[in-house]
């Protein structure tokens, strides 16, 4: 349930701002509508119109079963089986929302076709020669950075000698990620200005302005991605475990939506920007380079040096798939992307395979999806049969709700002990080999008890 539950309230917000990215995608920005070149003037022929309603009803229906396939999870009793379906819904999300927009922009493309509206000279591409506008130096992000780091040190500081491995872990994750917003504004700072006018005077003010909405959405990541670190460092500092994830669970949604509005507060600034503008567009629209978008979604142009590009569908930049090194990128995040649901299926395989407990000769074998410990009986030197569990954390391995499983450290004396067992299951087996403490447990009560009187005659 607390994973069903963790899980919805990250996940539903992401599908909010997706669906309300796509609304806005179906209205022309720019000289823009699904990813393909349109003059605004031609946004209300009637083609037009029935393309992006029938997008929107798409959409629509997208939205409610993409909102309803979750609610089945919570009867699912297994949460490695429910991550797994967290991953895979968010696999369908991407899929639901590319397919009715490559869709729009084929049909978009053909209707310009039939309509006589691209030509070969529109096949051109105009770049600015003047000089590119900085308005980024990665030295303004260094009170962000700064702050993320101390929270870092300070969590690694007060619960190393705790062994709390997995909030040390996301705290430095998280923390990492202030510098990266910073690597991202620089970058994006130094990307080619967009054209929009033959006029360089107005190519210029247009990307300073454009550049400094970015800067602004790039700090705000940067203070809000800091803010999180600060407050999940000071609650597992200051607080007991369970405060610290109370603050993690929260800090979570709060910092899903403070993005969500502020993507929204960037759409809205852009979509100003390009209103103000509108009346100076003289190339926008009559550039068409629409055949080197795959859907209005991919960049594939061999003919273009440039690694990155402006993308159409949403905000940043996207990579050009024509290059050596976009080929690479895209091959590595496919197999990432695979990868993910591979990681995911580990967990199932973990919780589903019983854990087995056997002597063998001199030895005790412990072992589920393979040979685990092989614990030397004359070195044993204490078997206590528990009725309860310790009070402990993981420092690392596995903690599903029907497995525990990796070293834990126990909060009464500090002691890290090895731990293989079922939770749901009542007694467990306490092992101290040669100093070491293991607490054990079979499939079943039975096999446990089984074990114990084998070992303790």
């Amino acid at each position: 349930m607390t994973m069903n539950l963790t899980m919805a309230a990250m996940m539903y917000p992401v599908l909010i701002l997706v669906f309300a990215l796509m609304l806005i995608q179906s209205k022309p920005r720019g000289g823009l509508l699904f990813g393909a070149r349109l003059m605004e003037a031609l946004a209300g022929e009637p083609e037009v119109e029935e393309i992006r309603r029938k997008f929107r009803r798409e959409m629509v229906w997208a939205l409610v079963i993409l909102a309803l396939i979750p609610l089945s999870f919570f009867l699912v009793p297994y949460s490695s089986v429910q991550m797994f379906l967290w991953v895979l819904w968010v696999y369908v999300l991407l899929v639901a929302i590319c397919l009715p927009y490559g869709r729009a922009n084929g049909a978009l493309r053909r209707w310009k076709a039939q309509s006589g509206l691209v030509s070969e000279r529109e096949k051109a591409i105009y770049a600015e020669l003047s000089l590119v506008p900085r308005t980024v130096k990665w030295q303004s992000f260094l009170p962000q950075i700064v702050l993320s780091v101390l929270a870092a040190v300070l969590v690694i500081w007060a619960l190393w000698t705790q062994g709390l491995g997995e909030v040390i872990a996301a705290t430095v994750t998280f923390a990492l990620m202030t510098p990266l917003f910073a690597l991202c504004a620089v970058w994006m700072d130094r990307l080619r200005m967009k054209v929009i006018s033959a006029d360089s005077d107005v190519n210029l003010n247009y990307n300073r302005a454009l550049r400094s909405q970015w800067k602004n959405c790039w700090h705000g990541c940067a203070w809000i991605n800091t803010a999180y670190t600060l407050a999940t460092a000071l609650g597992f500092v200051l607080g007991s475990y369970s405060q610290g994830m109370m603050v993690v669970i929260v800090g979570s949604v709060v910092y899903l939506v403070v993005l969500v509005a502020l993507v929204m507060w960037l759409l809205v600034e852009q979509n100003r920007l390009n209103k103000t503008y509108r009346d100076k567009m003289d190339l926008v629209g009559y550039v068409d380079d629409d055949e080197n978008w795959l859907w209005g979604l991919v960049y594939y142009n061999p003919g273009d040096r440039r690694l990155n590009v402006e993308k159409r569908f949403g905000m940043g930049a996207t990579i050009n798939m024509g290059t050596t090194a976009g080929k690479v990128i895209s091959v590595i995040v496919a197999v990432l992307m695979a990868a993910a649901l591979v990681l995911c299926a580990w967990p199932i395989a973990l919780e589903f395979t019983p854990l087995k407990m056997e002597v063998e000769g001199e030895y005790l074998v412990v072992s589920q999806l393979g040979e685990d410990y092989v614990l030397e009986l004359d070195e044993l030197e204490s078997v206590t049969l528990l009725d309860h569990y310790p009070d402990w954390s993981r420092v690392n391995g596995t903690g599903l709700p029907t497995l525990l499983k990796g070293t834990f450290r126990l909060h009464e004396t500090g002691e890290r002990v090895e731990v293989r067992l079922n939770p749901e299951n009542t007694y467990c087996i306490w092992l101290v080999v040669d100093g070491q403490s293991y607490y054990l447990g079979g499939a079943d009560d039975e096999a446990t008890l089984a074990l114990y009187q084998q070992l303790n005659p």
